[in-house]
């Protein structure tokens, strides 16, 4: 069983969506992954924004009872595959654990051959247009990862 953590900075947002949508797909297809998700600076047990919550409901999701949690360096060396929103989180993670350079990846790069690394910002505070697209490329990127990350 592949132990995979989802990384943005509050684990409130993207992390969350990400989480919720490759556990789901995970379950679904019987893959073997265990997928979590957690924050580099979280407020520890917030809880997902309301618009994450209502747009992971529209998918048939709820995070209603999840809340925030702080990346633990042992998390960190317990993980499998790391994925995370922003070059950020990837540096932050390394700079807490190199051994960690090998498995942590943006969560848009992974399963790509080459072209443009994307970052996923954080919608945090924005329209929930902007929650949308966040969603959106999470989807497509968690899909290619259900795809690549059993082989």
């Amino acid at each position: 069983m592949k132990k995979i953590i989802c990384v943005c900075t509050g684990n409130s947002c993207r992390s969350v969506m990400a989480w919720a949508l490759l556990d789901r797909i995970a379950r679904e297809r019987h893959l073997p992954i265990e997928v979590s998700s957690a924050g580099v600076s979280p407020v520890d047990g917030m809880r997902p924004s309301r618009e994450t919550r209502e747009l992971l409901l529209r998918e048939g999701i709820d995070v209603s009872e999840h809340r925030a949690v702080r990346l633990t360096e042992e998390m960190i060396r317990e993980a499998d595959v790391m994925l995370v929103m922003e070059r950020f989180h990837r540096s932050w993670i390394i700079d807490h654990d190199p051994s960690a350079l090998t498995k942590t990846f943006l969560l848009t790069d992974y399963g790509q051959a080459g072209g443009e690394t994307r970052e996923i910002i954080d919608p945090i505070s924005k329209p929930m247009e902007v929650y949308e697209v966040c969603l959106a490329t999470i989807k497509e990127a968690v899909e290619r990862v259900a795809k690549t990350v059993c082989v």
